[in-house]
């Protein structure tokens, strides 16, 4: 067959009966439903039907007449290439990317991980680049020089669909192989206005799986991160196996400290500690803490009671306040489990406010147990 074009044109011969005795038209074969005069025709196989054109670049063309269409049945289409013109047929993955707002480009064999020589055949990512290969560069020290080239025996090109600045504006390329970038694709993040080779043009992954490393403390199985926990306790354990460095801070041996100190000033807490005491005795009025009158104001006591003997259990908070050698106290938020095992008094005695307890309940063979959260406030 010497013409570029072969064309199945419907309802021109009456007399074809079927493809193997269809007549020649000049450069058109003519098909027609055998022998019944009627303007409709139809190829019918046994198997896939193939039409191949002969020749270099040469077209397999579908002339429907008048309003005819061109009618698949219901089937997909497939395999079509990424459109260029405005009438070319196009794919599902493209119409998806032109919705996100992407600019789809032709795939690139490789993308490069560092900066590379823009020129010579040379191994990217794993992948030994050849002449002509379409290769997307981002590593650049000059950002400016990143970008979809073509590769060359000598200085490489950029590719003719990105070779201006606004042709590689929210453009998405697909790399094909390599050890690291193969199936993921890329999307250019610059904005309007910039100049090619002068403007630096940078990309970010869009999709597929990509390369990741876990940093310290996290584990990595596949795509999913999870935290390093040490030990039984479930916990991320700081050692000084190794010294962490935050903010000019050195992190040193854990310490557990009971108190919490904050900046001294008016009205502010100076001070929280935590104290344990244990009575034997239900006497009146034993002391349970002291405090200074001459360096603090208030205090706020949380107070737990425990006598594990009696299997009752108590916590209240306390506040207490001093002038003029009186102290005044308030006691609330009382909660018991069963009989109450303290109450409590606050007198001022040699310089110093008391708190004082009367632990019911307590005795030697079932002692109470006392813990307290002290917060103590400056004049």
């Amino acid at each position: 067959m010497s013409n570029q074009q072969f064309k199945v044109i419907f309802g021109l011969d009456a007399n074809a009966q079927n493809i193997s005795n269809a007549a020649w038209d000049g450069n058109i074969i003519s098909v027609a439903k055998g022998g019944t005069g009627t303007a409709t025709g139809s190829i019918t196989g046994t198997g896939a039907l193939n039409f191949t054109a002969g020749g270099a670049n040469s077209s397999i063309v579908l002339t429907p007449t008048g309003t005819g269409t061109v009618n698949v049945g219901g089937f997909k289409v497939t395999n079509m290439a990424t459109p260029v013109s405005g009438t070319d047929a196009t794919t599902k993955d493209y119409v998806d990317n032109l919705v996100q707002g992407l600019i789809v480009k032709n795939a690139v064999k490789v993308a490069t991980t560092t900066n590379i020589t823009l020129s010579g055949t040379q191994t990217i990512d794993g992948y030994s680049v050849q002449v002509n290969d379409r290769v997307l560069v981002k590593n650049q020290t000059a950002p400016a020089e990143n970008g979809i080239y073509s590769a060359q025996s000598s200085t490489w090109t950029r590719t003719t669909d990105a070779d201006t600045w606004d042709e590689l504006i929210s453009a998405y390329v697909f790399v094909q192989l390599g050890s690291t970038q193969a199936d993921t694709g890329w999307v250019c993040t610059i904005d309007s206005g910039g100049t090619l080779g002068v403007t630096a043009v940078t990309w970010a992954q869009f999709s597929g799986a990509g390369t990741f490393t876990a940093g310290q403390g996290l584990l990595l199985a596949s795509n999913a991160f999870s935290i390093d926990l040490v030990g039984t306790s479930g916990k991320i354990v700081v050692t000084t196996a190794d010294t962490q460095t935050l903010v000019n801070k050195t992190l040193q041996a854990a310490i557990v400290d009971t108190s919490i100190s904050a900046t001294a000033g008016a009205g502010s807490i100076i001070n929280t500690s935590v104290i344990s005491n244990s009575f034997t005795s239900s006497s009146a009025g034993q002391i349970l803490d002291t405090t200074a009158t001459a360096t603090y104001r208030s205090i706020s006591y949380i107070i737990q009671v425990v006598n594990s003997g009696l299997d009752y259990y108590q916590q209240s908070q306390v506040n207490v306040i001093w002038k003029s050698g009186t102290a005044y106290m308030t006691e609330y938020a009382n909660l018991l489990t069963d009989s109450s095992l303290a109450t409590y008094s606050v007198d001022i005695s040699g310089g110093n406010v008391r708190l004082l307890v009367t632990p019911t309940g307590a005795s030697g063979g079932n002692p109470s147990t006392f813990k307290v959260l002290k917060s103590t406030f400056t004049l």
